[in-house]
């Protein structure tokens, strides 16, 4: 069954009614639950938590259970979900089912304090598991989830499976406690954590104030790493992250000297995305040798095998025909990338981009305000943009381009 983040909104308003019908016209079998599920996730008709609770009084042992429990949860949080979402929590068997109920709570302001409690004491009793993470450093954080998170990562001491799960609390949370243990975590499995990266990049991206406290210890640990270990292959996304964040000469030189000799690492365009990005925001000229290196990579590949800030870092250090083109047929392929789309509006804007542009306003696409701003700047009549940039005010009032929006109003 294809997954709904992959059909066109046509297809999927066939798919739901024609998958609505068949709930309505035959009995319910096991595979029921997966269709309530997949027709939740395209509408939040409450016709669907009839048949979910149907189908879970047939079927309340299968796999899909716990998990229709946790999307009917996340949808409508109805008294009923929650006591039968507490009670799965209490009993089910396999706790890596429970992984929709867990990321249920994980969105919710405040957890109820029975299903809290309950996830409390299944936590302790299977704290290896992965389904923690999904409650932990999100949009909804409070003392009581730090407080867990902590406790799960200090019991995972040294189990180096979490790595990709730790590294996504590390960009979100906002806890200086639950980022010290990370970092703590980090050093101590450093050699054996397979995808150290992430853990290194993740915590330089973050945004709070526990990341920029801690960012001089962790680029510390990185520029240490970097340099035991040059062969990792996944240096190159490392180096990205450090040389945006910190701009410093001596990375910058460590970058190109990594780069040069190890040209065939599948990281090594995230190094020359890092070198050609932190000289434009360091305001140093291009330097051709690494400009003439950006274009042979791109050029070698096809578009859909291109790292997109790759062309993107190369236009903005270079725009000129041939860097034009690149991040042109690279946008081509990921027209998803609203930042590329704006950086193209901005330094080498057409009829197709700015129609293009037009009809993901007129929609209200993710992945503004970059074409907005670009839109406003080309045209401040645009009636599609000034609307959406109206909207996109409302929507965002803590945005740091709030202000730039506003002016071009």
């Amino acid at each position: 069954m294809t997954s709904s983040c992959y059909r066109t909104k046509d297809d999927n308003e066939t798919f739901f009614k024609e998958g609505l019908e068949k709930l309505r016209n035959e009995s319910l079998q096991e595979s029921s639950g997966k269709l309530i599920m997949d027709l939740m996730e395209i509408h939040d008709d409450k016709i669907l938590v009839t048949f979910a609770r149907q189908w879970i009084k047939q079927f309340p042992n299968q796999e899909s259970a716990p998990r229709l429990v946790g999307k009917w949860l996340l949808k409508y949080e109805t008294n009923d979900a929650m006591y039968m979402a507490t009670n799965y929590v209490k009993t089910y068997p396999d706790v890596n089912a429970l992984i929709l109920i867990i990321r249920a709570a994980g969105k919710m302001p405040r957890v109820p304090s029975r299903l809290f409690a309950a996830i409390e004491r299944r936590f302790e009793a299977e704290p290896n598991s992965h389904v923690w993470a999904a409650l932990l450093g999100y949009e909804n954080q409070s003392p009581e989830r730090n407080k867990l998170a902590v406790r799960w990562i200090q019991k995972n001491f040294t189990n180096t499976s979490i790595d990709i799960d730790l590294s996504s609390v590390a960009a979100f949370t906002e806890s200086p406690e639950v980022l010290e243990e990370i970092f703590i975590w980090t050093k101590h499995n450093q050699e054996r954590a397979e995808n150290v990266w992430m853990l290194f990049c993740h915590m330089m991206r973050g945004q709070s104030k526990a990341h920029k406290n801690i960012l001089p210890r962790v680029v510390e640990l990185a520029r240490a790493w970097l340099a035991k270990n040059p062969d990792y292959d996944y240096n190159g996304r490392i180096y990205s992250d450090l040389l945006i964040v910190m701009r410093s000469e001596d990375d910058i030189q460590n970058a190109k000297e990594w780069y040069r000799s190890h040209t065939n690492s599948q990281s090594a365009a995230m190094a020359m995305n890092g070198i050609l990005s932190s000289m434009h925001l360091r305001g140093d000229p291009p330097e051709q040798e690494f400009i003439k290196l950006a274009k042979q990579l791109l050029n070698k590949q096809s578009p859909e095998d291109r790292v997109p800030v790759l062309a993107g870092a190369l236009l903005l250090a270079n725009p000129e025909a041939e860097s034009i083109k690149l991040a042109r047929e690279t946008w081509e392929h990921y027209r998803h990338l609203a930042w590329l789309h704006g950086d193209l509006l901005r330094l080498a804007p057409d009829a197709d981009l700015i129609t293009e542009a037009n009809e993901r306003l007129s929609t209200f696409d993710k992945g503004l305000p970059d074409v907005i701003i670009e839109m406003l700047k080309i045209d401040p009549a645009n009636d599609v943009a000034r609307r959406a940039a109206e909207k996109w005010l409302q929507l965002n009032g803590d945005d740091d381009q709030v202000n730039t929006v506003k002016a071009l109003l």
